[in-house]
């Protein structure tokens, strides 16, 4: 048989319409159908895969970004500004990565208003700074106050208000006035009293704008870092040998600076201001390194109760007083709180602020090091950062999720804002930040997961708004979605990437 022409003949019989209609229909249907079927299960796996992104977050969430006065004003030494601890610390040799100060950092002193506009390009409502301490009260105290300073922080907020952003205000990060640090800083009794007055100044003064006031900006990574050299020094630059009593007599002074800055506010100004207060603290969340092993997760539990759990018991705890855990293994290191203090501190905050970056893992120590604390001697472990699979140098949002959790659980549903979160550039990735968009992206669905869980959480501030002055790795990281040209006069400002997507995300509402 001709094999070429039985093969004209199947064509034929295939696509002869005329000869077999009905057959043809069928056919049709029968490729309609199937396209139609592509179309659906191509829709099913798109929207699988967009699943976590379609989640909502609730009506009046505030989407904001995070900054600190001394890492973005600049004008150190002018306008009748007083120098911090962190300025005295920046002029000493090799106590910054890079050698540099933070004189001009981002000049946002001179550019608040190019700034603002910057935050409407982001879509955020609400716009978390802080106050220079030093820059409002040049010696720390009420016997002077800086005109000019007040000056600068009225026209900041009034302009942020007339631009529809709230602000939420910091009193203190970090930056201690300079005569203050001199005369022992947050180991000296006598600052609790400075911290107070200065932050009564602030609510007369500012209160009638700003009404989320956070008295406190992380004082575990302050006295982690600038009261035991651990990690990066950071000022006041105290070093090991005083640690192991440094760290909770100035964790005691900064309990009782916050606890009575709130005490002030609540009973002074809260009902005619109509404001809430409250303190952010630095999430130190540990997990152990090797979950077979004992000393490991004994570790871990420790180093969340000397950080962590530090502060959220006096405030949050239903009974107050410091962690069961720690006192039982510092014992009569820990400063007494006496019953008026442990009073004064439970429920002093409407809500927590939470700064997450990364987490911590708890390794026992089988072997003399010397880069670690006395309180990590006292524990026998060593904290060391948790691997991040991605190019991010820190990426851990599954722990986010568990840190919520812990509270959750701990200390009842909490009002928690995010007050921080973020991470520096990635390598070679310049203003296409893929890396940076991955980080938060992963976070933000932390987040989600977390509400939907339980956790009332009001709000998310990404950190930061601009490059900035990265305390002891001066300009070597930057965590802005702007990026911010140090060598130009001018200080120009640039979109990264990440800034586009955060603005789709805020006005939005959705990850």
């Amino acid at each position: 048989m001709n094999k070429s022409r039985l093969s004209n003949s199947r064509r034929q019989v295939i696509f002869n319409k005329d000869a077999f209609p009905s057959l043809a229909i069928r056919l049709e249907m029968l490729a309609c159908r199937s396209v139609l079927l592509y179309f659906v299960a191509f829709s099913i796996l798109v929207s699988a895969k967009r699943g976590l992104r379609s989640t909502k977050f609730p009506d009046g969430f505030l989407w904001g970004v995070s900054t600190s006065a001394f890492q973005i004003e600049g004008a150190a030494d002018l306008y009748g500004r007083g120098l911090s601890q962190w300025d005295e610390f920046t002029f000493k040799p090799d106590t910054i990565k890079d050698n540099s100060t933070a004189n001009i950092t981002t000049d946002h002193y001179h550019h608040f208003k190019e700034d603002i506009m910057l935050l409407k390009q982001l879509k955020v409502k609400s716009y978390r700074l802080s106050f220079s301490w030093s820059r409002i009260l040049p010696l720390g105290t009420t016997d002077e106050i800086n005109i000019e300073g007040v000056a600068f922080y009225d026209n900041l907020i009034n302009a942020l208000i007339l631009n529809n952003i709230e602000p939420m205000v910091t009193l203190y990060h970090w930056d201690l006035p300079l005569s203050l640090a001199h005369r022992g800083g947050w180991l000296n009794r006598d600052t609790v009293d400075a911290f107070r007055r200065y932050a009564e100044f602030c609510f007369a003064q500012f209160g009638d704008r700003v009404k989320k006031w956070i008295t406190i900006n992380e004082p575990y990574i302050e006295l982690n870092q600038g009261y035991c050299s651990r990690v990066q020094i950071f000022a006041p630059g105290y070093s090991q040998d005083h640690c192991y009593w440094a760290y909770f007599l100035g964790s005691y002074h900064l309990l009782l600076a916050h606890g009575y800055a709130a005490q002030v506010y609540k009973t002074l100004f809260q009902r005619r201001q109509q404001g809430i207060i409250g303190i952010s603290l630095f999430a130190a969340w540990y997990e152990p390194s090797n979950s077979s092993s004992q000393v490991d997760q004994l570790g871990s539990h420790l180093l969340i109760a000397s950080g962590l759990d530090l502060f959220l018991q006096p405030i949050f705890g239903f009974s107050g007083g410091y962690p069961t855990l720690l006192k039982e293994r510092i014992g009569a290191r820990l400063p007494t709180l006496t019953q008026s203090e442990t009073e004064l501190l439970k429920r002093s905050a409407d809500f927590l602020g939470i700064n997450y970056y990364y987490t911590m893992l708890a390794r026992e120590i089988t072997s003399e090091l010397s880069n670690i604390t006395q309180i990590e001697k006292k524990f026998r472990v060593q904290e060391i950062l948790k691997p991040s699979k991605y190019k991010a140098e820190f990426d851990n949002p599954n722990e986010f999720v568990d840190v919520f959790r812990f509270m959750r659980n701990k200390y009842g549903n909490i009002t928690l804002f995010v007050t921080e979160n973020g991470c520096p550039d990635a390598k070679g990735e310049g203003l296409k930040d893929k890396s940076r968009i991955r980080y938060l992206r992963a976070h933000i669905r932390a987040v989600a997961k977390a509400i939907t869980e339980g956790s009332d959480i009001r709000g998310y501030f990404a950190w930061s708004l601009l490059d900035n002055f990265e305390w002891s790795s001066g300009y070597t990281d930057k965590f802005g979605l702007f990026a911010v040209d140090f060598n130009d006069p001018e200080r120009r400002r640039t979109p990264k990437r990440s800034s586009k997507w955060f603005a789709k995300l805020a006005r939005s509402n959705r990850i």
